[in-house]
């Protein structure tokens, strides 16, 4: 009986995060979420591009 309860415990925060996701959808908020996480990616890839040409360029001096 315990561990039905703190099981069901665990999984109560989820059911909340199901419930926002319809209002980030419904109001429009989700498209943003989406464009920060992609902003982030983006800069990410950059940055890891930029490293990779300069351990390159350190490769070919040795």
């Amino acid at each position: 009986m315990r561990k039905n309860i703190a099981s069901l415990a665990a999984l109560a925060p989820f059911s909340a995060f199901a419930q926002t996701d319809n209002i980030m959808y419904s109001e429009g908020k989700i498209y943003v979420v989406i464009a920060v996480v992609a902003i982030i990616f983006i800069g990410l890839a950059v940055f890891l591009m930029g490293m990779d040409k300069r351990i390159k360029k350190l490769e070919n001096e040795k």
